[in-house]
């Protein structure tokens, strides 16, 4: 039977680490995978350390070390909106993460 002790490399992808109820639901299980002895990164876009939750505020929150911001120089909207500008955010997220976590990563969430 398979070992419920394997430390596993998990990444989170989220397009902006803001605060919001998807935003708690990713530090939330970010948290629990850390709790389970996981080795976590959460992957982002955006953070803003004046609207994100406390922790993965830096220097104290518990998650502020395994936050990787990629990609905060592209646009978060135009004057056409936010979607395709969102879309294009998540593919390069999905992208640099493929490639910088893709062979050493178990799960990619």
């Amino acid at each position: 039977s398979p070992s419920t002790s394997v430390k596993k490399k998990i990444v989170f992808i989220h397009l902006d680490l803001g605060i919001g109820g998807a935003e708690q639901l990713v530090v939330n299980l970010a948290s629990a995978s850390l709790d389970a002895g996981h080795d976590v990164t959460v992957v982002t876009s955006h953070c803003s350390q004046d609207h994100c939750f406390d922790i993965v505020k830096k220097p104290n929150g518990r998650l502020c070390n395994k936050v990787k911001v990629w990609g905060n120089f592209l646009p978060r909207g135009t004057l056409f909106g936010t979607t395709l500008c969102s879309s294009i955010r998540m593919i390069y997220l999905s992208y640099w993460t493929a490639k910088y976590y893709g062979s050493s990563a178990n799960l990619i969430v």
